[in-house]
């Protein structure tokens, strides 16, 4: 996984940790001590899914050993109603996240210095997660001498 993509899932994690004083989440955060019964929101399946997992030795390691978006996922074909609603709340914010890192470039690039450019081709270079091969360019350019 990319150094970006952890990046961005723990700054999705954190925040959404923050926000949750609601006791009917905190099984997303710790599904191996949740009270399921006193849980509300949830229907029969999910909540014998979430029996099933947090009687489950081997994801609870799983669960220890990876991130809280990385296990939802990796559950998700065997427990795909109880992930699909862990999930849920999560990517919010890592969509979220990824408006406030545009609107930050954008903020950068548009300085009183640069207030008339065109900023989307900026922008674009800014976000991207690829990074450019200067010396392969190079070698595909055409050099002109002087004449």
């Amino acid at each position: 996984m990319g150094s970006i993509h952890k990046q961005l899932l723990l700054h999705a994690e954190v925040r959404w940790l923050s926000r949750v004083p609601d006791k009917n989440k905190n099984w997303v955060v710790d599904p191996f001590n949740a009270d399921v019964p006193d849980i509300t929101g949830l229907t029969t399946t999910q909540e014998n899914q979430l029996i099933e997992i947090s009687s489950n030795s081997n994801l609870k390691r799983v669960f220890k050993e990876s991130s809280l978006s990385s296990f939802w996922l990796s559950i998700r074909q065997d427990f795909p109603e109880i992930s699909d609603s862990a999930l849920r709340p999560l990517m919010l914010f890592s969509t979220t996240y990824l408006c406030e890192k545009g609107f930050s470039a954008y903020v950068y690039t548009k300085n009183k210095y640069r207030n008339r450019l065109n900023i989307e081709s900026d922008l674009r270079i800014q976000l991207s997660n690829i990074d450019p091969k200067i010396p392969d360019l190079v070698l595909k350019k055409q050099h002109h001498p002087s004449h």
